[in-house]
């Protein structure tokens, strides 16, 4: 008997269905799928219920998160840096934002890079995503705007249409 409880805790840390959840999540949106931190003050959880422990502490709302999983209110969601945990649904937006990766990146007037260069922006700044189609983006950061290639992103798909 004392080896069945830890088994039982450990099933209850991950749960497990005995249907696989539909394609569009209990929310009625697509897994997964792009969203953002709702709020500056967020904590990522090992398991989907405040009983587990926090393993991140967030304290930058707007930061794009990959939603892969939904149980119940909580979503199991992975961020910039390939890190992974559950969230609360009150924590995760449907605003899409995007992060910017790996160098400084310009962004252009039109999406082009011929185009004129109208500013750089560092990686990790996180901007507002007006529209992507094909392979650029217009994002917004801080009242600017401008088109950067959406291989520079974090936070769309490549082949993914937003705005």
């Amino acid at each position: 008997m004392r080896f069945v409880l830890p088994v039982l805790a450990l099933l209850l840390a991950v749960p497990a269905h005995a249907t696989p959840e539909p394609p569009t999540g209990r929310s009625n949106l697509p897994i997964p799928r792009f969203g953002s931190l709702r709020a500056g003050d967020s904590n990522m959880r090992s398991g989907p219920g405040e009983q587990y422990p926090a393993i991140f502490h967030y304290a930058r709302k707007g930061l794009p998160v990959e939603v892969i999983r939904e149980w119940g209110p909580w979503r199991l969601v992975k961020d910039p840096d390939g890190d992974s945990g559950w969230m609360d649904q009150a924590m995760v937006a449907t605003e899409r934002t995007a992060y910017v990766t790996r160098a400084t990146r310009t962004l252009f007037a039109q999406p082009d890079v011929a185009a004129k260069p109208l500013w750089h922006v560092e990686p990790g700044v996180v901007g507002k995503i007006i529209f992507c189609a094909g392979a650029w983006c217009r994002i917004s950061v801080d009242g600017q705007s401008g088109y950067i290639p959406r291989d520079q992103l974090w936070g769309t798909y490549p082949a993914e249409k937003i705005g």
